[in-house]
């Protein structure tokens, strides 16, 4: 089987954060696992496209190169000559990993049962004012046909039963199309119990010995202004003023907005703004937190809940979207659109040291149920799925 591979999500010039996680977890073990099979990896070619990849002996790999563009003229280039360009190779399956965040189209419309597509979340259909800001306002034409398109698609996989609900419902996809394979946690995030390493990161963040922790980005969505709300209460009502850590780059666009919900609630001195964390440092960073705080509106699967879970720590999330889905028993779930139920379940984790530690165990257990191993297993079985019926 000559399965084609859409890679140019691991070449957008950001870090590998969400999609570029997953392309780069769900490949690295499809090469431990497949070596049956030939990959044909569709990718940007020219200077500053190169990617490094490193695959296991026996894994049958070679290069589509594609020729890349501005953004707006890649959408076209993929509507128009994509599917020619991809012909001549004899696909059997082709996997698009990420057409819904990086707008790659491709003619979806001739009923051809063999693309696979990966749809994370509909993020732009509920957010749609707060996704499409700036610029990003010149994709919702090509937002809108996407959504059009999905009625056309062969197979979809979803990474959640949530996010499958949603394209079901909303776009009355048949559920025979959809199926649900869940983002694992990566090997690396494990508890850290090694004081010196957890000491040379607070020393090089000046964090304190105890601290709650918010890891992810700042789309008005993740709902952080709420949180700040509830960081005010805790002081102000429980007389806890631990301050939050967060980490995450902060897109220019929202730095202002942030920086003016911190100084209203006169929380400055409570709240650190860490930035961009290297992927290396994450697990020190959970493993040291003494809670990790997840306030999101909605999520099409949520790692980083799983991650601070696989590190050991204590878990307080949303109740809403996939977080229930992926966090089960091992966290405790408030009312998001709530700043009192937000900081009244910190402030029940915070002060109830046997909860805590009951929570931690959970998290533990809970955690080694998702594996990237298992979604490329499921990946590969929908892969042979597919070329068998088409």
């Amino acid at each position: 089987m000559k399965i084609g591979f859409d890679l140019r999500s691991l070449q957008s010039g950001t870090p590998p954060w969400g999609i570029g996680v997953y392309t780069s977890q769900l490949l690295a073990h499809l090469a431990e696992l497949d070596n049956d099979n030939e990959y044909r990896f569709i990718s940007y070619i020219g200077r500053g496209f190169d990617i490094s990849l490193s695959f296991p002996e026996g894994f049958r790999h070679s290069i589509i190169g594609v020729p890349c563009f501005d953004r707006q003229l890649n959408i076209f280039r993929d509507r128009l000559f994509l599917r020619s360009e991809l012909a001549g190779h004899r696909l059997d399956i082709t996997h698009f990993p990420s057409p819904f965040h990086l707008s790659l189209d491709f003619d979806m419309g001739s009923r051809n049962r063999h693309n696979i597509i990966t749809v994370f979340d509909l993020t732009p259909h509920f957010f749609r004012d707060e996704v499409f800001t700036g610029k990003r306002k010149a994709l919702i034409p090509f937002y809108r046909f996407l959504q059009r398109s999905l009625s056309e698609v062969g197979s979809i996989i979803a990474i959640s039963d949530n996010t499958k609900r949603d394209l079901c419902g909303i776009f009355s996809i048949p559920e025979s199309r959809v199926t649900v394979t869940h983002l694992g946690v990566s090997s690396e995030f494990t508890p850290c119990r090694d004081e010196s390493r957890l000491n040379a990161l607070r020393n090089k963040y000046g964090l304190p010995e105890r601290y709650l922790l918010y890891i992810g980005n700042f789309f008005p969505f993740k709902n952080i202004e709420r949180l700040f709300d509830a960081i005010s209460l805790l002081e102000s009502r429980n007389g806890i003023d631990t301050p939050i850590v967060i980490g995450g780059h902060i897109h220019p666009f929202f730095r202002d907005s942030l920086m003016k919900s911190i100084a209203k609630r006169k929380i400055e001195g409570r709240v650190m703004l860490l930035g961009f964390v290297e992927a290396g440092e994450l697990p020190l960073l959970y493993s040291g937190a003494w809670i990790f705080v997840y306030p999101s509106l909605y999520e099409g699967f949520g790692l980083p809940p799983l991650e601070a879970l696989a590190c050991g720590t204590a878990v307080a999330c949303s109740s809403t979207s996939s977080l229930p889905e992926v966090v089960g028993d091992a966290a405790l779930l408030f009312d998001p659109l709530s700043p009192d139920d937000i900081a009244l379940k910190i402030a029940e984790l915070h002060e109830d040291g046997a909860l805590r530690e009951k929570l931690e165990r959970r998290g533990l257990a809970r955690a080694e149920g998702f594996t990237w191993a298992k979604c490329a297993e499921k990946t590969l079985e929908l892969y042979r799925s597919v070329s068998r019926e088409s």
